[in-house]
């Protein structure tokens, strides 16, 4: 073999690896320990040693997130030191998640999320539980219907929001506009809310046409103020029968969620020119507004639910932690909690 002849195979030999190595994961695979496991209160403690993870190629951050009984003075962290790459803002009350941005191979990911810690304050006498959840990538998992969401790093119109959170998607997820069928939910999404952001809901006649696949409204008279899903699993459901102001009042739709503000939605003036606000976003507080379709700020995207899911990764992974209580069987200073239904022993100086 001549020179230029190997070093030819050795170049495409490095190409190839380093390909390998810089392509992100299509599919992944996240499990962890499954017999009982308790940490004791008060002290920073492992959540999962047991931790495995697996991909076809590197991740693109993590989400640990307390997903069950949280309790003001819990905190997620971590022991030692983050890996080369990897940031995070530490763990957030409002979310109850701890974030890592950066990419890594699966074999950095679980050495450091095995290192991922849990304190909690509040269990003072008797054994609590919380549930702790591994996620692949930077969105939040909402335990309670199984979804993932994320709110849109730029700004854009509805209609660009809706278009891009459809061309996205979570491991075999499908993304789309965020739609809200409880109060819980509503609430779950408004933890990460921190600025005005597009919803999946609509007034235009012929964006309400084309999501229940038939003529329902000649004009956007006919349309005007009756809302509906046009994204996600709840497209074509109407929720509301007009605006809640400029005489046209109508109501909400029974039995179907929504969270609108005070005198919400009302089609209110855009320069002049009545008839502009014909979609649906959420303030930060989780409250809702309709908006004209020029204005452009953020999108919640959401994935599950959807029929054309194919989801052949295992996404998310929760470990049931139970914390030992800390009972006290005497009192020598102040301030100490004594549990109820034991002895205990005061000693008065």
């Amino acid at each position: 073999m001549n020179k230029k002849l190997l070093g030819t195979i050795l170049f495409f030999s490095l190409l190839l690896s380093f390909n390998l190595k810089a392509q992100l994961a299509t599919q992944v695979v996240i499990s962890g320990g499954t017999g009982a496991y308790s940490i004791g209160n008060d002290v920073a403690t492992v959540v999962d040693p047991e931790l495995t993870i697996s991909a076809n190629g590197n991740i693109s951050g993590f989400t640990v997130t307390i997903t069950g009984s949280y309790t003001t003075g819990d905190v997620l962290g971590y022991n030692g030191n983050l890996p080369d790459g990897i940031t995070t803002s530490n763990f957030n009350t409002a979310t109850r998640a701890i974030q890592f941005n950066g990419t890594a191979s699966p074999t950095v990911w679980q050495e450091f999320l095995r290192r991922v810690t849990l304190r909690t304050t509040s269990a003072v006498c008797f054994p609590e539980q919380r549930q702790v959840s591994f996620n692949f990538s930077s969105v939040y998992y909402n335990p309670l219907n199984g979804h993932f969401y994320t709110l849109s790093e730029g700004n854009s119109t509805w209609t660009n929001a809706r278009n891009s959170a459809a061309n996205s998607s979570y491991f075999g997820y499908q993304g789309y506009l965020a739609t809200f069928t409880s109060e819980a939910e509503n609430t779950f999404v408004s933890n990460f809310i921190n600025a005005n952001s597009w919803i999946g809901c609509s007034d235009n006649a012929g964006v309400v046409n084309t999501a229940v696949g038939f003529t329902k409204y000649a004009n956007q008279t006919d349309a005007e103020g009756k809302f509906h899903w046009v994204t996600g699993p709840e497209t074509g459901t109407q929720m509301r029968t007009g605006n809640a102001a400029l005489g046209n009042l109508g109501s909400p739709i029974a039995g179907v969620y929504q969270n609108w503000s005070s005198n919400e939605p009302n089609d209110f003036s855009n320069a002049g020119i009545v008839g502009q606000e014909d979609y649906g976003h959420a303030f930060s507080n989780g409250l809702w507004n309709d908006y004209p379709n020029g204005q452009s700020i953020k999108s919640i995207i959401e994935y599950g639910g959807m029929p054309n899911d194919i989801v052949n990764s295992t996404v998310v992974f929760t470990r049931i932690v139970n914390i030992n209580g800390a009972p006290t069987t005497s009192v020598t200073g102040g301030n100490t909690s004594v549990c109820p239904g034991g002895d205990a022993t005061l000693t008065l100086a």
